[in-house]
């Protein structure tokens, strides 16, 4: 099934970017950060919550909005950066999972090639940013889905050329961590740092460090990165965190930064 042909019920606003107000500069801000970590009960995805938007009057607007998708009757939750490529991409993994729902059986390799079409009429149904707004030829999305009663979280990364065989789509399944976004965003040293390789950890103990990353991301760009929202997924469904939950998360994360300020003698 083709990109073209999907039905269109993904809100725009998901994305760190909303399409058809207008794009950043390239060299102004880079925004939104997002993780995904493999635990030994479940995998979760974290995000920030800021949309930023330019406006008919060249101003930078941002409000705050879920950025993680659930979608119960496909079995999969994802998130996307990058604007209308990611979001074309992450339209027709859906369309194509609920195309092939009769087949009940899906395999590692059978999704992997999945995503891999999905990725590649993205790029074809998604017209190239020329100039102003081109860093936004890129796309990613996160994503967990089962196969079986395994649950796999899964990289898709989408880049526009206007040269065909310069077109990038790839596929890798996440074994411990992923992040996209803010790549060059540095408060991913908490997670490279502090992610333990083996053995792996339940949810409830990887969830401080999600979220201390993500906020610290939002410390050090503060113009494109700011909230959290946090899902957890398990066999036995996908759940976002609530509000008392995230808020206890931000007061850990505000005390821990709060204590290395203060060691060093420094203002917050």
């Amino acid at each position: 099934m083709q990109v073209a042909d999907a039905v269109h019920d993904i809100p725009r606003s998901r994305c760190s970017l909303l399409p058809g107000r207008g794009l950043p500069d390239p060299e102004e801000v880079q925004v939104t950060f997002q993780l995904t970590m493999v635990g030994s009960d479940g995998i979760l995805l974290a995000s920030d919550t800021q949309v930023t938007e330019i406006g008919t009057n060249s101003y930078r607007e941002t409000h705050s909005t879920y950025k993680i998708e659930i979608h119960e009757q496909e079995e999969v939750t994802y998130c996307c950066s990058g604007g209308d490529l990611a979001l074309t991409a992450a339209e027709g993994i859906l369309s194509n999972l609920r195309a092939r729902q009769a087949d009940k059986v899906l395999t590692d390799a059978g999704l992997k090639e999945l995503l891999r079409e999905s990725g590649n009429e993205a790029l074809e149904a998604t017209p190239i940013i020329i100039g102003w707004g081109c860093q936004h030829n890129t796309g990613t999305v996160l994503l967990v889905i089962p196969i079986g009663n395994v649950l796999t979280s899964w990289v898709l990364y989408v880049q526009h050329d206007n040269n065909p065989e310069r077109r990038r789509c790839s596929v890798e399944r996440v074994l411990t961590h992923a992040r996209s976004g803010d790549t060059a965003n540095s408060a991913i040293f908490f997670v490279q740092k502090y992610f333990p390789g083996h053995p792996k950890l339940p949810l409830r103990r990887l969830l401080p460090l999600a979220a201390h990353a993500v906020l610290m991301a939002g410390k050090l760009n503060p113009a494109g990165v700011s909230g959290l929202d946090i899902v957890l997924c398990t066999r036995t469904g996908f759940r976002r965190l609530e509000e008392d939950e995230i808020n206890k998360l931000v007061d850990q994360s505000i005390a821990l930064d709060s204590y290395t300020t203060d060691n060093l003698g420094l203002q917050a």
